[in-house]
């Protein structure tokens, strides 16, 4: 899998840009602010429907314009395909997949599959629990359509639950009706569950492999699913069922009370360890830095196992964020997949020329490649 071309009207501080790309590495070059990041925006809501910056289309566009356009060509199994998403203050946001109208996003999500690293993503480590999922989420949306599905659904069962429970409080004979919403929520959740526990298997041990070789084989890490339950990856479906169904019924009246659904994979989190040590608690910003890098490239192998090819990787200010020795190691691991790096300068970095393009960046515009 690997993008061709890039197209963009009034997108961000891109008035017009037309830009084809190496199958291999391209880096962006030029000062802060100047439109590099916007580079990857553009690529990255291409693949979800939003950027990693902001989920605000009106964000989007170019200051002076009320409107914005992107279209992106990239081969997928040898297959030319493209993607067009456009968005006016009038019309709102149209989605196209070769040129095909679609009126749902989960139709959108899987088809061009990428990976970010960028600075936000410590958030993964010294952010909230919700960092977290979002995390989990996004990724295994893009390779299992079902999860984007179950996930959209799941969200609608948590939202009309939790409206019931706060309408239980002044209507009390209401509460004969929340069973209807513990199935849906029972049989989604475990369905949700089940993948967070298989994928955080695979990516413990694909992370345990990279993390070592990152860090000089000083440091194991370990990646463990927490919640108000206790799972086991050998949990089936119908065992995980179980544990949330036992856990809605032996809390409903505290539910009721607090007016929230306090229990399910809403809740849930994912603990990071480095040498058995909490990094969000004890870690030092490099191990964090190293940690959230080992387990964003492990994601590489574990989508090339699932969907037969490697994703887009997308590095974002990376050389700010790692020392020399750690971005030769970097570059060295990512060559399977088509990258795109921004950076202030690539003096420091490590790479094949003949397989490579340099784009300058400045102001909006794009000089070289």
């Amino acid at each position: 899998m690997y993008i061709e071309k890039l197209i963009l009207n009034n997108f961000r501080n891109y008035k017009n840009l037309d830009i084809s790309f190496n199958k291999n590495l391209n880096i962006f070059v030029g000062n802060n602010a100047q439109g590099k990041t916007n580079i990857l925006e553009a690529i990255y809501l291409c693949a979800t429907g939003r950027t990693h910056k902001t989920s605000k289309d009106g964000e989007l566009k170019n200051f002076f314009s009320d409107s914005y356009y992107v279209n992106l060509d990239f081969i997928r199994q040898e297959s030319n395909q493209s993607i067009t998403i456009s968005y006016s203050n009038q019309k709102g946001k149209l989605l196209k997949i070769n040129s095909i109208k679609i009126d749902k996003l989960r139709k959108l999500i899987g088809n061009l599959v990428v990976i970010i690293f960028s600075p936000e993503d410590l958030n993964i480590v010294k952010g909230a629990p919700s960092d977290r999922r979002r995390f989990l989420d996004m990724i295994l949306s893009q390779i299992k359509p079902n999860y984007f599905t179950n996930l959209q659904d799941y969200q609608r069962v948590i939202k009309n639950r939790n409206a019931l429970l706060k309408s239980i409080n002044k209507s009390p004979y209401l509460k004969d009706t929340i069973d209807v919403w513990d199935e849906k929520l029972v049989n989604i959740g475990a369905k949700i569950v089940k993948e967070r526990l298989n994928f955080i298997e695979k990516l413990n041990i694909e992370s345990n492999i990279l993390h070592k070789k990152i860090s000089g084989e000083k440091e194991i890490i370990n990646l463990n699913y927490k919640s108000d339950l206790i799972f086991s990856v050998d949990d089936n479906i119908k065992s995980i069922e179980k544990k949330i169904y036992d856990k809605l019924i032996e809390n409903q009246d505290y539910e009721i009370q607090r007016r929230s659904s306090l229990y399910g994979p809403h809740r849930d989190d994912l603990i990071i360890e480095i040498n058995k040590i909490n990094l969000k608690i004890f870690g030092s910003q490099g191990q964090q830095r190293t940690a959230i890098l080992s387990i964003i490239l492990s994601k590489l192998e574990i989508i090339k196992d699932e969907i037969g090819e490697y994703p887009i990787l997308l590095l974002d200010d990376v050389s700010s964020e790692l020392d020399r020795e750690r971005l030769e190691k970097l570059l060295d691991l990512v060559k399977r997949s088509q990258t795109f790096i921004t950076t202030t300068g690539y003096d420091n970095l490590i790479f094949e020329k003949e397989k490579s393009k340099i784009f300058n960046v400045e102001n909006g515009k794009i000089i070289g490649g």
